[in-house]
């Protein structure tokens, strides 16, 4: 009966950390998809902002 919850502890555990690493790049991704900023094309603009 041990043998059969650790094996469901690890299994379950490598879903989370799956599951969870997963939706941190969608995340990522969609942000940098529809953030709308282009350095090469927008680059005079984000320097005059610094300065």
């Amino acid at each position: 009966m041990e043998i059969f919850n650790i094996i469901v502890l690890v299994l379950s555990g490598f879903l989370l950390t799956m599951v969870g690493t997963s939706r941190l790049f969608n995340t990522i991704r969609t942000y940098a998809k529809n953030s709308g900023i282009d350095l090469p094309k927008e680059k005079d603009i984000l320097n005059e902002t610094r300065a």
